[in-house]
């Protein structure tokens, strides 16, 4: 029977998570499973996604661990102006230092959905312990095949062609109609209420650092920057699973999208592709949760010492 423990990393701020042990104790010699927040989703994950998965890999041998990035869930704030990628790229090395000095592991499987795909990927390029990626709506880039498929069949369509004509003569004629509004002086309004007082000293007083606060906003890297860094961490021996959702239609619609739009990286075995396009960003139906998990759990195999998988 698996066994559950609460772990904390630092003190001010402190990290907070849940480790999922194996029955049979830690094998330093298999990776662990570190699941990464989705956002400000706590370490649960979308639909208790993140347990899910921990649990089944702690089944099969591996440690597994489901952990809240500071500011998340029950994570203490950080107070410096760092940008969130950097906190969350800086609080996954620290999650992985302290296990590798308290329980032996020193290599890791990250996964993670949209944002915690991303801090996945960049915390792999910086640190060679991570052995594998679970990458869940991650980068996506649009291929040839891509646009062929969401705009061929609208090309043919006669209604989409007119609905297209007349979204496009709508648009000119507003912006002819904006720029001779823009061109009239505007009217005078006379003012209708008192301006309010102006704030005293003790009023501006706010508790947060001084200088630009960060702002999260999810914008992918460059494509080649990407495909030199995926050559490197392949080159190392890598795994990738790379799992995206039909709520990607705007990047990604078809299985083999993510392997075509990086030709020049040999993959080789490394890559195990699923593309689910029926299923929401969340996984939200029960199908869809079973057929992710059990995607997750199958690329897990890789790094599991088991007779079935041994040479």
């Amino acid at each position: 029977m698996i066994r559950e423990k609460v772990i904390t990393v630092g003190e001010s701020p402190a990290l907070v998570g849940i480790v999922c042990e194996p029955a049979s104790g830690v094998d330093p010699a298999c990776p662990a499973l570190i699941v990464l927040n989705s956002g400000l989703l706590p370490r649960v994950g979308p639909g208790r996604s993140a347990v899910v998965a921990t649990r089944r890999a702690a089944e099969r041998g591996l440690l597994g661990v489901r952990f809240d990035l500071s500011g998340v869930g029950d994570s203490d704030p950080r107070r410096d102006v760092a940008s969130f990628e950097d906190r969350w790229i800086d609080d996954t090395r620290a999650m992985l230092d302290r296990l590798e000095r308290t329980r032996g592991v020193t290599r890791f499987v990250l996964m993670g959905l949209c944002s915690g795909a991303d801090t996945s990927f960049q915390v792999a390029v910086r640190d060679e312990r991570v052995a594998g990626l679970v990458l869940l709506d991650g980068y996506a880039y649009r291929t040839p095949e891509y646009l062929a498929r969401r705009y061929g069949e609208k090309v043919l369509d006669p209604a989409s062609v007119g609905r297209l004509a007349k979204r496009t003569f709508s648009g000119l004629l507003k912006r002819v109609v904006d720029g001779r509004r823009a061109s009239e002086p505007p009217p005078s309004v006379a003012p209708t209420s008192t301006p309010p007082p102006p704030l005293t000293e003790d009023e501006l007083e706010v508790s947060i650092p001084p200088g630009p606060q960060p702002q999260y906003v999810r914008e992918f890297p460059p494509k080649t920057q990407v495909a030199s860094q995926l050559r490197t961490m392949v080159a190392r021996g890598l795994q990738l699973c790379v799992i995206h959702s039909g709520a990607m239609e705007l990047y990604y619609n078809y299985a083999d999208q993510f392997r075509d739009a990086f030709r020049d990286v040999p993959f080789g075995d490394a890559l195990a592709l699923h593309y689910f396009g029926d299923a929401d960003h969340t996984f939200t139906e029960l199908s869809q949760q079973r057929a992710m998990q059990q995607a997750v759990q199958d690329f897990l195999k890789r790094f599991t010492r088991t007779k079935e998988n041994l040479p």
